[in-house]
């Protein structure tokens, strides 16, 4: 678009310059070529213009709102003031109107006045001998002596038969003033006729009346020297009508008020009806007048005597004033409360997005906006606990996550070589750390320590208390090996480690645990059950489980536990696991149970303990589906070999 009004704009100049230097030329129509195009940027670029004022200021909710206030109330205000204007100027023009048919009423008056004195001194001094039209020309100069001020252009003409005979003024231009009386009196004229003529050429007031056979008339010109009289008495302006001989209509002058108005002054065209002389038919004629609005209400209002018609009138002006104003400053207040709210909550959803969390919005209303600073007062702080608690939920996430490192490094991390047996283990934790425990306890090349456990509960407790027993149990079986006294050693240290969880830790705090030895050489398990889930020993023809030992550690400080062998055979599977394996249910609510884990592990046995450690599992999990695992889960499996 910019360049469309470029090239315009370059078209439109060469036309000019072609037009300028040779006037005719064909190539000037490039001027109006180039103008006409020059119209589609710029209306094009007035409406990008005022889309974007629209958007500036609108943008703003003060604004709008701003904006609404004044197409609802100012509006109709300024049209209520508008038509309250319209009508005042319409009386006070009419007003003019009438002021001025009153004034010209006046001369009017004057000049019936005026001819009635000639009468009378005329019918007064009938009775000397002089004659009737020395009677009126006495009386005729008597009066044109001392006129009424209105009448200082008077004159006055004596007919006789309809025609004029004598004819009297006391003016400079007395020739030019006689000779302008009319030189007959039309039949329709009646005695008392006193109006506004229309003489074709000029307009002029005129009172007839009847003196015995003579006919009096009295003659005003209606000219520059009434009007100059009008304006001095009421500050009225006239602009006259020019006549032109020989035609009924006429023109205004193009002379104009301005220079000479007041501030508030009415102009105005008032319509009279002047009688045409010569045929007595009205036709109506303008006269354009300036009358000052002062002038209008001292000339109507002064006949009030009681002012009580205009102090209520001032009064209800007032009111409406003080109420209009009332109304706009309430408006203004609660705009501006409604955009400071908005500005408020605007500023801090801006604080909000740079990350100033601790900002909050002033408020002290109770109105609907003032709810909404509160409640994102709230959600601030609200954003604050919560970034507090995530800092915290991290933070110990990251002490977790170093725990479950440490709590990695508490189990066996290599499987020890042992003669003639196969070893497989594995641990699920429930959550981040485990409350489950193996760990494999080697005593020369052909001994070897199995240690199974579950410390009732799940997370970071149960992860201290397994290191805890796991510390004990390392310590007590690490001692010198005696065969004789493999189980006695066993069942110590249970013993051991039944008094100290007693003491050391709340009454609901206990644990199950397994503790075997095995001899690769005579190929004999020895082992104390403590209220664990029985390992499972799986020979070719039939299986067993290790039960001898006695209860849960931790729950009663003396408890006699007992030990027992077994012999294994080349080909025996023992399998040691904790609860999770065989309590994890399914979306049914169904426990896996240690039959299904039979059934699974008989038929597979002939698997190293690495893959039956890794297909118990995977049916597990399997059969837990989507479930959450309710439980840490462990697998423990030794293999007898050839």
């Amino acid at each position: 678009m910019a360049r469309i009004l470029l090239v315009a704009f370059c078209v439109y100049l060469v036309g000019k310059s072609i037009s300028s230097f040779s006037p005719g030329s064909i190539f000037g129509i490039l001027q109006d070529i180039g103008f006409l195009v020059l119209l589609v940027p710029t209306f094009y670029y007035v409406y990008r213009s005022l889309v974007w004022l629209k958007n500036r200021v609108l943008w703003k909710v003060r604004n709008r709102i701003l904006i609404s206030f004044t197409f609802v109330a100012l509006f109709p205000l300024l049209v209520l003031g508008l038509i309250i204007t319209l009508a005042l100027l319409l009386t006070f023009r009419a007003m003019s109107g009438f002021y001025l048919e009153k004034e010209l009423a006046t001369i009017a008056d004057d000049l019936e006045d005026s001819t009635q004195k000639i009468l009378r001194g005329y019918y007064l001094n009938r009775g000397t001998s002089t004659s009737d039209p020395d009677l009126l020309s006495n009386s005729i100069s008597t009066v044109l002596a001392d006129p009424p001020s209105s009448l200082q252009t008077l004159t006055v003409g004596i007919y006789s038969e309809g025609r004029l005979k004598q004819g009297f003024s006391e003016l400079e231009d007395e020739d030019e003033d006689v000779a302008a009386l009319p030189e007959t009196v039309p039949e329709w004229v009646e005695d008392g006729f006193v109006d506004l003529v229309d003489e074709e050429s000029t307009v002029a007031f005129l009172s007839v009346f009847a003196a015995g056979d003579l006919v009096v008339v009295g003659r005003v010109p209606f000219d520059q020297r009434v009007v100059d009289y009008l304006k001095r008495r009421t500050a009225i302006e006239i602009q006259l009508a020019r006549f032109t001989p020989g035609q009924p209509e006429f023109e205004l002058e193009s002379k104009s008020f301005r220079d000479t108005q007041e501030f508030f002054t009415i102009t105005w065209f008032h319509f009279f009806t002047p009688t045409r002389w010569k045929t007595g038919e009205s036709e109506s004629k303008v006269i354009y007048l300036s009358v000052p609005l002062a002038t209008l209400l001292q000339y109507f209002f002064q006949r009030f005597t009681d002012p009580g018609p205009l102090i209520l009138l001032g009064l209800i002006a007032a009111v409406f004033v003080i109420t209009i104003l009332t109304c706009f400053i309430i408006g203004a207040a609660l705009a501006r409360s409604i955009t400071r709210s908005i500005h408020n909550i605007y500023i801090g959803a801006k604080s909000i997005q740079k990350g100033d969390f601790e900002f909050r919005i002033p408020s002290g209303g109770k109105d609907q906006l003032d709810a909404m600073a509160h409640s994102f007062n709230r959600m601030s702080a609200s954003i604050v606990d919560l970034m507090k608690e995530v800092s915290d939920k991290e933070r110990l996430e990251k002490e977790i996550e170093i725990a479950r490192e440490v709590q990695r490094q508490l189990f066996p991390q290599q499987l020890p070589p042992t003669r003639n047996l196969e070893l497989a283990a594995n641990c699920m934790p429930a959550r981040q750390v485990s409350g489950d425990y193996y760990d494999f306890l080697p005593t020369g090349e052909t001994d070897l320590d199995i240690v199974v456990g579950d410390i009732s509960g799940k997370g970071i407790s149960a992860a201290l208390m397994m290191a805890s027993i796991q510390a004990s149990i390392r310590s007590k079986l690490r001692g010198p090996l005696q065969p004789e006294k493999q189980t006695q050693r066993m069942l110590e240290t249970i013993a051991e480690v039944n008094r100290q969880i007693y003491h050391r830790s709340s009454p609901e705090i206990y644990s199950t645990l397994v503790i075997s030895h095995f001899n690769s050489e005579s190929r004999r398990l020895a082992y104390c059950n403590a209220g664990h889930h029985p390992p499972l020993v799986f020979s070719s023809d039939d299986v067993q489980g290790l039960t001898i030992g006695g209860t849960v550690v931790g729950l009663f400080e003396n408890w006699d536990y007992e030990g027992d062998e077994v012999e294994l055979l080349p080909g025996d599977l023992v399998v040691y696991f904790t609860d999770g394996v065989v309590e994890a249910e399914n979306d049914k609510g169904e426990q896996f149970g240690t039959e299904r884990l039979i059934d699974l592990i008989r038929p597979n046995t002939f698997l190293t303990a690495h893959d039956i450690q890794s297909l118990v599992l995977e049916q597990v999990f399997d059969w837990a589906g989507a479930q959450e695992q309710a439980d840490d889960i462990t697998v423990v499996c030794s293999k007898v070999l050839a």
